[in-house]
């Protein structure tokens, strides 16, 4: 099932398309332009969901990557890591 645009206030609606472009940070490539908007909105969707799915795991995995670190240095790694 197709999920609406966005609406980010009353006047503004935006497309699938525009979502898709937010989503990528920049205009999606040509072939996409001929998606019907339902289809580029639900690809937008499915790559936010993509990139939330991978954060979370990467957190994961980092913090499972600092237990193999002494304690008394995980703060330190931390913070060169940028934790």
């Amino acid at each position: 099932m197709p999920s609406r645009p966005h609406v980010p206030d009353d006047d503004v609606l935006v497309t699938g398309h525009d979502a898709l472009a937010a989503e990528l940070g920049a205009a999606p490539p040509a072939g996409l332009a001929d998606l019907p908007d339902a289809y580029a909105q639900r690809l937008a969707d499915t790559l936010a969901t993509a990139r939330k799915s991978q954060a979370a795991e990467l957190a994961a995995a980092t913090t499972e990557a600092l237990r193999h670190v002494p304690r008394p240095l995980r703060g330190t790694v931390r913070k060169v890591v940028g934790l």
